[in-house]
């Protein structure tokens, strides 16, 4: 526990210094989004948060899928963390994983459409979310699509409120779109 609060301060001095720019103004929950131009800044921080042997399986397992989503969300209080994947080139299998367990999840037809109606004009960026306001129980979460096998989107969002800020950045409506259709889908 001591090293994830170490690695919380690390990502804070990390993210001050390799801005690349504020994308959304602070809102009720004093968050904002700031958008960087190195996805590599991103992968260091959370790489850096968990050494488990399950998080490192689970993101190489994802290295291999082509076009799809891996969101991996955290709790404090809780060992690990929990991982829901997408293959969109495999029918859009859905897998939602713990350390000892997996789960399927079905994708309805409407959602596997409109998914990959946001997904077809995703553009390369990465986000990273910052809050003032911190919950009780803070929430680490990181979302990453891959389109073409190649990484396209990295959001990263050490203090939960995922998607507080509303935005008017196209490509980040975008994916938020999808990760909104994708835990809807998660919870059924």
């Amino acid at each position: 526990m001591y090293s994830r609060c170490i690695c919380f301060v690390i990502i804070m001095f990390i993210s001050c210094k390799t801005k690349q720019e504020i994308i959304e103004p602070k809102t009720i929950n004093d968050c904002e989004i700031v958008k960087f131009s190195n996805e590599y800044t991103l992968k260091e921080m959370y790489k850096e948060f968990e050494t488990d042997s399950f998080f490192a399986t689970e993101f190489s397992q994802f290295e291999r899928i082509r076009n799809g989503l891996l969101h991996y969300q955290y709790t404090s209080g809780f060992e690990h963390g929990t991982f829901f994947t997408i293959d969109f080139d495999a029918d859009f299998l859905a897998k939602l994983k713990w350390k000892n367990s997996e789960k399927r999840v079905n994708i309805s037809k409407d959602d596997k459409k409109n998914m990959l109606s946001s997904f077809q004009n995703l553009e390369k960026e990465s986000y990273f979310q910052q809050c003032k306001l911190v919950e009780n129980h803070p929430k680490l979460d990181i979302l990453i699509l891959k389109k073409e096998n190649k990484t396209v989107i990295h959001y990263f969002s050490p203090f939960g409120h995922l998607f507080s800020v509303p935005s008017n950045n196209n490509n980040f409506q975008k994916m938020a779109a999808l990760f909104k259709i994708a835990e809807r889908n998660l919870y059924r």
